[in-house]
């Protein structure tokens, strides 16, 4: 009565009320992780300053989700089959990118080497003046320095994976549905680059067993068929230096006849040493050039239709880049243009909540100019398509 007994209440019901509270406080921190993973955090010091007014990105990123976004952009690996987790939706279901959607996403990125191969020897052929006016921002004067090639394989390697994570990021968004795209990544895709990504999905080099040399073959292959050319345009340019004269004879043909005479007896005193070290020399010819088809892969040991595919996958690869490296600004806003929104995308860090400081992205920034630049002044050099058979 006055308090001092002890009773055993029963509560049946106890456990199930400890159970709805487990229950409340899981729900609780998925959606605070949720929240985490969409709110830009605008009043936090890391996002305030000139630095964030200027590029505007906790206003762009606003609502999306940063997980979705890293997971687009993650570069592809070879032939794992399994599929890519990008991350999950509102209704905590997983996003992922299937094995051979990820198959086909790795050989376009490898592929994206093989365009700036290219891109690269257009652009080492091109004279002086030329490479100065590629890197002037203004009609006049032009600018004093020429524009300047990568001398490091891996600093190359180094620039062009933004490329290739740009073009993940493309391919993995659009092949999600259109309002789970829009919604969980805030991108939208114009019909003139959906088009472009469509031509490249469904070519017909998919319809062909390819694998994961495809790609260095080929570029073997073109560096064979370029010396080939440049052989071939040497004996043409020495078939013109040899025109007939005035009598009637070449001016190699005129010079000729006067050394005929002392010629002949070195010929006739050299025949045996020359018949002698003929054989060694064809021997040892033989020899190398046998060592080098061994060693070399090339790719017309392949069906030739596999090779004319690739080739033509390259040139519709190489529009597609230009196609988002010139695309026009909606309403002034530079977040609109897909290659903008990828770049913020780059200058997510830690657990996606901050921003990397000017310090920190100016170098990934100017390693993404660099390269596009690089795709722009090979189609300038270039305007018309051209044709490797």
């Amino acid at each position: 009565m006055n308090g001092s007994t002890v009773r055993l209440l029963s509560l049946p019901c106890a456990n199930e009320h400890l159970e709805s509270v487990r229950e409340r406080e899981q729900a609780r921190r998925e959606e605070q992780q949720r929240t985490a993973l969409t709110d830009m955090g605008t009043q936090t010091l890391q996002n305030t300053g000139p630095w964030m007014e200027r590029t505007r990105w906790p206003i762009t990123y606003q609502g999306i989700r940063r997980d979705v976004l890293l997971g687009l952009a993650e570069l592809p690996v070879v032939h794992d089959g399994v599929d890519l987790t990008i991350g999950q939706s509102e209704h905590d279901s997983n996003i992922t990118s299937p094995a051979g959607d990820e198959q086909k996403i790795w050989h376009l990125t490898q592929a994206v080497q093989a365009v700036l191969d290219r891109c690269e020897e257009t652009m080492r052929r091109t004279g002086r003046p030329l490479l100065c006016w590629l890197i002037t921002t203004r009609p006049s004067p032009c600018f004093p320095k020429p524009f300047k090639f990568l001398a490091r394989e891996q600093t190359r390697r180094s620039y062009r994976r933004w490329l290739k994570g740009f073009l993940a990021f493309v391919l993995r968004a659009w092949r999600m549905e259109s309002g789970k795209r829009s919604t969980l990544a805030g991108l939208r895709l114009s019909r003139k680059q959906s088009t472009r990504l469509r031509s490249i999905w469904d070519h017909r080099l998919w319809d062909h067993h390819i694998g994961p040399d495809l790609w260095s073959g080929l570029a073997v292959d073109q560096q064979r068929r370029s010396s080939d050319r440049r052989a071939t345009d040497s004996q043409r340019g020495s078939e013109v230096d040899g025109k007939t004269n005035d009598n009637g004879e070449t001016d190699e043909e005129a010079t000729d006849e006067q050394d005929e005479t002392d010629l002949d007896e070195e010929q006739d005193v050299g025949s045996e040493a020359a018949d002698t070290s003929g054989e060694d020399d064809d021997a040892l010819q033989s020899d190398s050039s046998t060592d080098s088809s061994l060693r070399e892969p090339v790719l017309s040991d392949k069906p030739r239709e596999i090779y004319a595919a690739a080739a033509e996958l390259l040139e519709l690869l190489f529009e597609l880049c230009i196609t988002f490296m010139t695309e026009e600004f909606t309403d002034g806003q530079p977040s609109s243009s897909t290659l903008v929104f990828y770049s913020g995308v780059l200058a997510l860090q830690g657990t996606v909540e901050t921003f990397r400081t000017a310090k920190l992205f100016t170098p990934i920034l100017s390693q993404l100019i660099y390269i596009s630049s690089d795709y722009c002044s090979w189609s300038t050099l270039c305007p018309t398509r051209r044709t490797h058979t």
